[in-house]
């Protein structure tokens, strides 16, 4: 995770705020506003909070049934983030439902009854693979803000494994600690951009030991700075993803 004090500092130091007279009240409090403001949403975008679900449509509220899908509403687990996407769905197979196929011998005393009931086991084992690998996977649709339309295709079985793709927490306690340069970088220009727009209002800074320069011409090219790094990053980050997905 990230510290958002660490990060506000960090900042502050590259901006020079750590010594320098603002009109603001509250500088970390302002900063902190623009990165929830301005920076966490477009870093959901490029690198959301992906958590594994596991799902049992027979668990879920039906909303729809149609000819080849059904649409679900996802159940209600992740408190207040937000759903971006679903960026992975698999069916989840149960070895010993098709064990029970057979008569086997598992829990019998004695030499040959155990055999058997391990060829038994592996017999079952080796058909929910051959089903895995041979049935048409279930595609699927994600319809915002929490629901999902699944198409069925050949795919057997109610449960399902998901990758959600969640908005971060705004004390970024879900951003991973190898995010921290990436991030730090898109908060400082937001940062940059904010003081830019803002302080070209004013000429000079009336303080205690007179009128101050505030010098932000430093932050003038920021905006364009911004928009190079979100290019950058919509190249690496593979935006243009569907929100179908074939298994």
């Amino acid at each position: 995770m990230i510290n958002i004090s660490k990060l506000i500092s960090s900042i502050k130091l590259e901006t020079g705020l750590m010594v320098m007279a603002t009109p603001f009240e509250n500088i970390d409090e302002l900063i902190r506003e623009i990165i929830v403001i301005r920076t966490i949403p477009v870093f959901n975008e490029m690198y959301p909070n992906n958590v594994p679900l596991l799902i049992d449509t027979n668990d879920l509220e039906l909303l729809e049934r149609r000819p080849e899908s059904s649409v679900y509403v996802l159940p209600d687990v992740f408190g207040d983030a937000e759903i971006m996407m679903i960026t992975h769905m698999e069916p989840v197979y149960d070895e010993m439902r098709y064990s029970s196929d057979y008569n086997t011998s598992l829990f019998s005393y004695g030499v040959t009854p155990c055999i058997f009931g391990y060829q038994e086991l592996m017999l079952a084992q080796a058909q929910a693979n051959m089903l895995s690998a041979a049935s048409k996977g279930a595609t699927f649709k994600f319809i915002p803000p929490n629901m999902i339309e699944i198409f069925s295709g050949y795919s057997m079985g109610n449960n399902y494994r998901l990758t959600v793709a969640l908005s971060h927490a705004e004390n970024l306690s879900t951003i991973p600690a190898t995010c921290y340069t990436s991030f730090l970088k898109l908060a400082t220009l937001d940062v940059k951009v904010y003081l830019y727009n803002t302080l070209i209002h004013y000429d000079n800074l009336s303080t205690a030991y007179g009128q101050l320069s505030l010098n932000i011409d430093r932050w003038s090219g920021a905006e364009d700075d911004r928009r190079s790094l979100i290019e950058k990053w919509e190249q690496t980050y593979h935006l243009d993803l569907s929100n179908i997905y074939f298994i």
